[in-house]
């Protein structure tokens, strides 16, 4: 199936960044909301990240030089996505 090829689960479980904190906590599934350890989070335009753990969760720190605040995500076998964050 095409659509298990997509981590369609960020868009959907991405929780929206705490401005006290400076975090984003999120979780990455696939289209059967399957969780999808390993996958590789990180800030556009930056080298440093995380990787989303056996459930499929994260969390990563906004950086304080942060232009953009979109992530990136990617995993082997998946196709990568480009996530905009909200400020809600």
């Amino acid at each position: 199936n095409p659509m298990s090829k997509y981590l369609l689960g960020l868009l959907c479980c991405l929780l929206p960044f705490l401005a006290q904190a400076q975090m984003v906590k999120g979780r990455i599934i696939d289209a059967q909301n399957q969780p999808l350890k390993g996958a590789a989070i990180l800030w556009k335009g930056s080298q440093s990240g995380v990787e989303s753990n056996a459930e499929g969760r994260f969390e990563i720190a906004l950086q304080p030089n942060q232009s953009e605040k979109i992530l990136q995500v990617s995993l082997l076998g998946y196709a990568p996505q480009e996530v905009p964050l909200r400020d809600d």
